[in-house]
């Protein structure tokens, strides 16, 4: 082995990685496979594709996804991934057997103080998703820091990284990328870094939680428990894993802390959480981006996001167009609030209670909330459309079954996929049409001119002196 990096150094075990059974991929594979293919497209080669083409494949891709053929699936996006790319012969060999197997990392975190007693070794293995996958003979590991230092490390697999050989370990998380020679990148494993053994930060924020005893923080503390959840491994959608577990448990002590102290952690507060909020005598999760640039005192307009079918509530803020919406609300100042779609067409309860938390926490503008939907989630943006249209600005209908009857026409943008390979219906002459796009990559295209024409819309009248029913 031939040692390249001095912060890490590398110990091959064996080269056997393409001789292991295939795994079966799960929703969290699916989930990677697909943000590293719009990772892909955003790449400037990706101007080159036949964008019809590629929309086709990925919709046929989804049929697949939702017939369970999850493996099909994947060589799909990373075939597509690989011709984003521009890439050919051995060299998009090596980028689509990097996407068609799991890295796994073991242990897979790390507590400091147990590391200096017996070593900070990280084991990592490769699985392939389909028999044929066979990886580079050698590849490239990129280890970056938590202070966004980084390091390659040039080695056969499967192999052991030490991350403390030269340097102490840092508090964080490590994140690991595969290089193929060529110099493309695929996201293998991310490894948490705690100071001390998360199980017992946990236990011993959840004992200080429970002491909290004031009626006025009541739902601020459920917000904050439901993010020990998620830090503690029990929320099961790509919240999960998309956590970064060291800085959540940082965040989630200071919003105990400001309990402890008689104030309100989520008033006022900016950037991107995933939290509960309060809706029919439960819990709901949500994720949720209010712009850093807002000004203390403003009242910004409120955007609620609804995902598809098979995606959940961190899709429009992870995934269609790598978090396109969360950019052009930065960029635009309003709030995002994303639900799952399924539990919030339900009743317009939802809704009520929804917005009622986003005005206390966000001060948003009750008469400027629009309703955004793709698929499935367009179905529930018309449904409660139609039972609260009073209250809702104007709502975007991507790739969904129609407009609501009831609501004004005037106040609804309806974006068809002139190649939708899973909803099928008549295009409406006032639809708005993207001849080439089919029904998953539709949504960050359509985007942003989509919200230029909602936020254009004139704000519902007096919507602030009402009450839910």
């Amino acid at each position: 082995m031939r040692r390249v990096a001095a912060f890490v150094s590398l110990l091959v075990v064996a080269a056997v990685a393409s001789g292991s059974d295939p795994v079966a991929p799960g929703r969290e594979d699916l989930f990677r496979s697909f943000l590293a293919f719009e990772e892909a497209l955003a790449e400037p080669s990706a101007a080159s594709l036949d964008r019809r083409a590629t929309n086709i494949a990925v919709d046929r891709a989804s049929i697949g996804f939702f017939a369970g053929r999850y493996a099909d699936t994947m060589r799909t996006l990373a075939d597509e991934a690989a011709a984003a790319r521009g890439l050919s012969g051995a060299e998009r060999d090596a980028f689509t057997a990097l996407l068609m197997h799991r890295f796994v990392a073991e242990p897979r975190e790390l507590v400091i103080d147990n590391a200096r007693a017996s070593g900070a070794r990280i084991a990592i293995s490769a699985l392939p998703y389909v028999k044929e996958a066979a990886l580079p003979e050698r590849l490239t590991f990129v280890v970056t820091r938590p202070d966004g230092s980084a390091e390659h490390i040039d080695a056969a697999m499967p192999a052991t990284l030490d991350l403390a050989a030269s340097s102490a370990l840092q508090p964080g998380t490590y994140r690991v990328d595969v290089r193929t020679s060529s110099g493309l990148a695929v996201p293998a494993v991310r490894v948490p870094v705690f100071a001390e053994a998360p199980a017992a930060t946990i236990e011993a924020l959840r004992a200080r939680l429970d002491r909290i005893v004031n009626a006025d923080l009541e739902t601020d503390v459920a917000a904050t428990r439901s993010r020990l959840d998620l830090a503690a491994g029990r929320v099961t959608s790509s919240a999960g894993f998309l956590a970064d577990r060291p800085r959540l448990l940082a965040e989630i002590d200071a919003e105990i802390r400001a309990y402890e102290s008689g104030r309100f952690a989520w008033l006022d507060r900016r950037g991107e959480a995933w939290r509960s909020v309060p809706v029919l005598g439960g819990a709901a999760p949500v994720r949720v981006l209010i712009p850093e640039s807002l000004e203390p005192g403003a009242s910004p307009p409120l955007v609620i996001a609804l995902h598809g079918a098979g995606a959940d509530e961190s899709m429009f803020l992870a995934g269609y167009g790598r978090g396109e919406l969360g950019r052009i609300a930065r960029a635009k100042g309003f709030v995002v609030a994303c639900p799952v779609s399924s539990s919030f067409g339900l009743t317009p309860r939802f809704f009520d209670e929804l917005v009622a938390e986003m005005r206390r926490t966000a001060n948003v503008d009750p008469g400027r909330v629009y309703l955004v939907g793709h698929s499935m989630g367009a179905g529930a943006a018309a449904r409660v459309a139609s039972q609260r249209g009073d209250r809702v600005a104007g709502i975007g209908l991507i790739a969904g079954t129609g407009a609501p009857k009831g609501y004004p026409a005037e106040r609804t943008v309806v974006v068809r996929a002139g190649v939708d390979g899973i909803v099928r219906v008549p295009i409406e002459a006032d639809a708005v049409v993207y001849p080439d796009e089919g029904h998953l990559l539709v949504v960050p295209v359509a985007l942003p001119a989509l919200i230029d024409r909602l936020l254009a819309m004139p704000p519902v009248a007096s919507a602030a002196t009402r009450g839910t029913e």
